[in-house]
């Protein structure tokens, strides 16, 4: 029995990127082969539907064999690689019909697969990735910032392709519709030696793939980075957005200087136009492995849901952030910051315009901060807590409530205040009338059990009459029962009699 992989009723499982965004994967399960779910199910994404291949299976520590019944040439391999990658081995044991592997999919609206730049796209453009990357498949949702992070899914890699002699061969990854294609070179694999194995490996994590690209086109691939430059990718809010927000930024090199701010702006024809965001706090990414980095901003106004906006970061020098290509980043110089609208960089070597860089948000939405609000104002409340709310309300002033408001809540909580003073006078009256009430109480009492007595009296008559009848029923009773002996032997004499008149009458005629 494995320890890595867990098992319930309906299949084996892995739980990966716990501590990221939890990912769900199912493996040779009733309705799919592989089956990955997200965010309590809301985004998932299902390999090889149906049940064709069911068939046996074998675990061994970090592997599962499948070998399904309707075949012999091909056997399934499932492996646990880390806590945010596993392998899926297409094994095939004898020469295939075709040299296209064919796997279908299934996934909801608004599972988003952004291909990765191709072997032909990199030399001919600024594009570079590590060659896992190439033709892979970065799989977002469509719902970013808050709960979902980064939004990201999942990272479907380039597969490779080995013989049972070492050979080794890059698959070409290829998605049409929800038809998933891995093909091989048809040379390469007439030559093999088999069992050949196809072994496209899957990331859960949040971050991007990579952090490199050809920015000179001089094939010379370099770190990504923002240096005196503020990046800023396109979102729409998938509910609305108040207060204080916590950014993320996943960064990887220790770089002395490397920091950035987080910051929010609005859209206006498709493009960052007004800053929305205040009071941002530096982020130290000089760090010494890849991790998240977190700081803090808030809105100057809330965003609504749907609404579109740009969210990025302001390099304090220089930062080195993950990224996919899988959205549209714009730049501005870090000195346009100091300003609240948006400047251009008008930097002509810039022509790599669809770069997400792996950061997110969270933030609390209208319904908790409405809660918050009923849940502190009340007649109950003490008045230090009254008070402690109107401070409250001051500091959140900028985001919801107009100085008139304010002073209108202040006069309020001041009403409330004199109202306390009233406090210790209704407790006695209450307490006297709750005393009233119980003499009350008795009194009423004491009535009810005349009213009682009187209408008893009334009804003595009709029980004495009735005791008398029953006396004169029991009476004529006793009597009926005690006759009734007497006339049945009565009746038992006079049969006796009659027998023996017919027998002296007999008798009679003998003589």
């Amino acid at each position: 029995m494995s320890v890595y992989f867990q098992q319930d009723r309906d299949s084996f499982y892995l739980d990966q990127s716990a501590r990221d965004s939890p990912c769900r994967v199912r493996f040779a399960c009733e309705e799919s082969l592989i089956s990955l779910s997200k965010w309590n199910g809301e985004a998932s994404l299902r390999l090889c539907t149906g049940s064709e291949h069911a068939g046996r299976l074998e675990v061994c520590r970090n592997e599962i064999l499948l070998k399904p019944d309707s075949t012999r040439k091909t056997h399934h391999v499932f492996r646990k690689l880390d806590g945010e990658r596993f392998e899926y081995d297409v094994i095939l044991l004898k020469e295939p019909e075709t040299n296209v592997i064919e796997i279908d999919l299934q996934f909801p609206d608004g599972l988003e697969f952004y291909r990765q730049p191709s072997f032909e796209e990199i030399t001919k453009s600024r594009y570079y990735c590590a060659p896992e990357v190439i033709d892979s498949y970065a799989v977002y949702w469509k719902n970013r910032n808050g709960k979902y992070k980064t939004g990201k899914f999942c990272h479907i890699y380039r597969p490779l392709a080995y013989d049972a002699r070492g050979r080794k061969v890059w698959g070409r990854l290829l998605l049409t519709g929800c038809l998933m294609t891995i093909t091989i070179p048809e040379d390469w694999l007439s030559e093999a030696s088999y069992p050949v194995v196809v072994d496209p490996v899957i990331g859960t994590q949040t971050r991007g793939a990579t952090y490199e690209y050809d920015r000179w086109g001089e094939d010379s691939p370099v770190t990504f980075l923002m240096e005196l430059e503020t990046g800023l990718n396109r979102f729409t809010a998938s509910s609305a957005i108040y207060g204080s927000c916590s950014s993320s930024m996943y960064c990887y090199l220790n770089t002395p200087g490397a920091g950035g701010i987080p910051v929010l702006y609005s859209e206006v024809n498709a493009k960052p136009a007004n800053r929305i965001s205040q009071n941002e706090q530096n982020a130290n990414f000089t760090v010494t492995s890849p991790r998240w980095v977190s700081s803090s901003f808030s809105l100057s106004r809330p965003v609504a849901a749907g609404e579109t906006f740009w969210y990025g970061y302001c390099a304090s020098e220089v930062y080195f952030p993950y990224i996919d290509f899988a959205n549209r980043i714009e730049r501005m110089y870090t000195d346009g910051f100091v300003e609240n609208v948006f400047v251009p960089d008008p930097d002509p070597d810039t022509v790599i315009k669809n770069v997400l860089m792996s950061m997110y948000f969270t933030y609390t939405d209208a319904q908790n901060l409405t809660r918050i609000m009923l849940d502190t104002i009340g007649l109950t409340e003490t008045l230090a807590r009254h008070f402690t709310f109107r401070r409250a309300c001051a500091d959140g002033s900028g985001i919801t409530e107009t100085t008139v408001a304010q002073r209108g809540l202040i006069r309020e909580c001041r009403s409330l205040a004199d109202i306390t003073d009233l406090l210790s006078f209704i407790q006695v009256l209450l307490r006297l009338c709750s005393s009233t009430l119980e003499a009350v109480g008795t009194v009423s009492f004491v009535q009810m059990f005349i009213r009682f007595c009187v209408s008893g009296l009334a009804v003595l008559e009709n029980v004495a009459r009735s005791l008398g009848q029953s006396r004169l029923v029991t009476s004529v009773c006793g009597f009926i029962e005690q006759m009734l002996g007497w006339m049945l032997l009565k009746k038992e004499e006079l049969v006796f009699v009659s027998r023996v008149t017919r027998e002296i009458e007999f008798r009679g005629y003998l003589l």
